[in-house]
């Protein structure tokens, strides 16, 4: 863990890449990671479905660290499936890059989520960084009841668990939800369909509301909607349907920035909240590299 706090803000970047190795067929330069680096300076670039396995990480690794200016690279790969899920967090930051200023941790402790690769957690000195690719409910929603009965809430209970373990961290859970929250959150909602489909039926949003968000107390907060309350910013566009589908803004917002809460003491010794400089989405970053665009906010520690 880092001996002493260098860092006020964490710059943290969300980004289903949808196949690191497709990206880097795509895009041989890493020129769309180097225009995230330019604009956004992330301490941590969190990436989700990287679909590689275990074996190709030294390869990969190798050319990432050659191409971008990341220190260091996390990977947690599916051990259920070959090309399947995975996720990787590539730090930025000296001092967030070396063993000694960081703890790693895989999983969050469901067995077959944890055996997709579908969660990496780094520990610093003031911050809880969760990367998550939250399992999909499938075309015929056959995963629906696993993901709203097992994993979310083995997600609650593992994120109440860094809670109580670091009081006094601030705790960000990032990546790609797999689930439009509110109506705001996708293109369509007056549609009855979307109530049988992926992403937007009214049991994945529930759970999302109560035991992800926890909506009577909530222990987290949506970045993107605490700093644009009517913002409709969407992170996912159907490759099905192309540039059309985006120039139509056909999308959904289904990759979040959350973080908790967090009230201080201000000078006056009255209470305040602590502000979210910056939240965004990055919609210039999509096609032919992935059907999402970058997310991301900098948050205080």
């Amino acid at each position: 863990m880092l001996q002493q706090k260098s860092l006020r803000s964490l710059s943290v970047v969300s980004w289903n890449v949808n196949g690191i190795r497709s990206l880097l067929r795509h895009d041989p330069g890493l020129d769309t990671i180097s225009r995230i680096e330019h604009r956004r300076s992330p301490h941590f670039l969190c990436l989700q479905e990287t679909k590689i396995q275990e074996k190709h990480v030294a390869e990969v690794e190798a050319e990432l660290l050659a191409k971008t200016g990341a220190k260091s690279i996390f990977w947690s790969c599916s051990r259920a499936r070959k090309g399947y899920s995975g996720t990787a967090v590539l730090c930025f930051h000296d001092d967030l890059s070396r063993s000694n200023d960081v703890e790693v941790q895989f999983g969050i402790g469901e067995p077959q989520g944890d055996l997709e690769g579908r969660s990496i957690t780094v520990q610093g000195d003031g911050f809880s960084l969760v990367n998550l690719y939250v399992p999909n409910s499938g075309a015929d929603l056959n995963r629906l009841q696993y993901r709203t009965e097992t994993w979310d809430p083995a997600l609650n209970s593992y994120v109440q668990s860094l809670r109580n373990r670091c009081p006094e961290s601030r705790l960000i859970v990032t990546g790609d939800f797999n689930v439009a929250h509110r109506p705001i959150d996708y293109y369509n909602p007056e549609v009855k369909r979307t109530r049988k489909q992926a992403g937007t039926t009214p049991e994945e949003q529930h759970s999302f509301e109560h035991t992800i968000l926890g909506s009577e107390n909530p222990w987290l907060v949506d970045t993107y909607r605490a700093a644009f309350p009517a913002g409709n910013g969407f992170s996912y566009y159907s490759a099905r349907k192309g540039e059309a589908g985006r120039t139509a803004r056909q999308g959904l917002r289904i990759d979040y920035v959350l973080t908790d809460p967090r009230h201080v003491k201000a000078e006056n010794g009255a209470t305040e909240t602590r502000d979210l400089p910056d939240a965004f989405i990055d919609e210039t970053i999509l096609h032919p590299f992935s059907d999402h665009c970058p997310v991301g906010a900098v948050v205080d520690i």
